[in-house]
């Protein structure tokens, strides 16, 4: 009899403190989890609750930086409509560090754990058959177990990851029940978006290069569309025709102001090895792309050479094959066989003789490009001795 003196004396001091918490915000939400609940079948504080548990655990006979694991669990009812269900778990991973709200996509190195027409992560598991309606398990059960360095986040550093596993029934690919739990994970690389912004600020510096060789814009279609293929080609990860076209536009916008030291200098210092290449490559390409190569492009092409660091023997065999062996009209082309106008006569007839040995060395060779190349080469080399030998007269 007292308990119910009592209770009846608490219940409205309770009601009070509840209806001016900050939990009376909550209440419908509360309500309807609690109407939910019983719609399946349990209580609104029911033990066997489908739930889920991450742990982050290392593994000793791992190599260092790939010892670190991922292991996901669940535990509790699984509410299917009848008996003998088969069933899969799948486990997806957000990055929800900014909020729910600017939730960002985590990746996955691994074919086994991405999807298969994006790189996000993706994990779907058997799980077995639930042989009864309701039926609960007991224990801890794990579902999946992955290495930790396959992730790929959008940042680097401290990280909040919400893992969600979800029980699926596989004959008709409705989901029975799921549950989420978040993690704190600290990502030591550079993330994907950084990558990615600094790949395309290295790309751009490349048809920087290009553009400055070039000339002033506006550039035709030919052009624009040349360095947009060129850009998607060569980034690491997926650049939309959008991103590469905003790229060429942002490069032609700020074209007075742009130095060849300048970029160059962003691919020296950020670019992979290759990119110095690539970007001369890039830029012989679009100077002979719109049939002339005049005096001044040359000009540029080797001024370009030099503050991308490339050798100048390594430069004149790019250049050769990609602007001798087209059919773009060269104003001086004795200069991309090594002649300058500064040479005496001695020094003249020394490099002119090298690369005839060099280019006739190739007339034989099996590839009918190269000897094709060979022939227009020779052709040019025999010219030139023809003019220097009536101006010598």
């Amino acid at each position: 009899m007292i308990w119910i003196v009592v209770t009846a004396c608490l219940f409205p001091l309770v009601l009070a403190a509840v209806w001016f918490s900050p939990l009376r915000g909550r209440l419908p939400h509360l309500f309807s989890l609690a109407y939910l609940c019983l719609r399946r079948g349990g209580s609104v504080f029911d033990r066997f609750r489908f739930s889920c548990r991450v742990e982050q655990f290392s593994d000793e006979s791992q190599p260092v930086r790939r010892d670190q694991f991922f292991r996901v669990q669940i535990l509790g009812r699984i509410p299917t409509e009848q008996g003998d269900v088969d069933t899969v778990v799948q486990i997806e991973i957000l990055d929800i560090t900014e909020g729910r709200s600017r939730q960002h996509q985590v990746l996955s190195s691994d074919e086994q754990y991405r999807d298969e027409r994006t790189a996000e992560f993706h994990s779907i598991q058997h799980n077995g058959i639930v042989p009864n309606k309701n039926a609960v398990l007991a224990r801890w059960v794990t579902v999946a177990q992955f290495p930790c360095h396959i992730l790929r986040f959008a940042y680097r550093g401290r990280r909040k990851l919400l893992f969600r596993a979800t029980v699926i029934e596989i004959a008709s690919g409705k989901k029975i029940v799921s549950a989420q739990k978040t993690l704190d994970y600290v990502y030591c690389s550079d993330g994907y978006r950084e990558v990615h912004g600094r790949r395309l600020e290295v790309l751009g510096a490349c048809v920087e290069v290009s553009a400055m060789v070039l000339g002033l814009p506006p550039y035709s279609e030919g052009v624009r569309n040349l360095w947009s293929e060129w850009i998607r080609q060569k980034a690491d990860v997926f650049v939309s025709a959008d991103e590469a076209a905003g790229t060429i536009e942002a490069v032609q916008s700020r074209f007075s102001g742009m130095t060849m030291q300048h970029s160059s200098g962003i691919i020296l210092a950020y670019g992979k090895n290759a990119d110095c290449f690539f970007a001369i490559e890039l830029a012989l390409q679009t100077a002979g792309l719109d049939g002339v190569v005049s005096r001044e492009n040359l000009e540029k092409l080797f001024l370009a050479s030099q503050m991308l660091e490339i050798q100048h023997d390594r430069f004149l065999s790019i250049a050769q094959k990609r602007l001798l062996s087209s059919d773009c009209r060269i104003e001086e082309p004795s200069q991309l066989l090594g002649i300058t106008s500064d040479m005496d006569d001695e020094s003249f007839r020394k490099q002119l003789n090298e690369e005839y040995r060099k280019w006739n060395a190739r007339v034989t060779h099996p590839d009918a490009l190269i000897r094709r190349q060979a022939e227009q080469t020779l052709t040019l080399i025999a010219k030139i001795r023809s003019q220097w030998l009536q101006s010598s007269v």
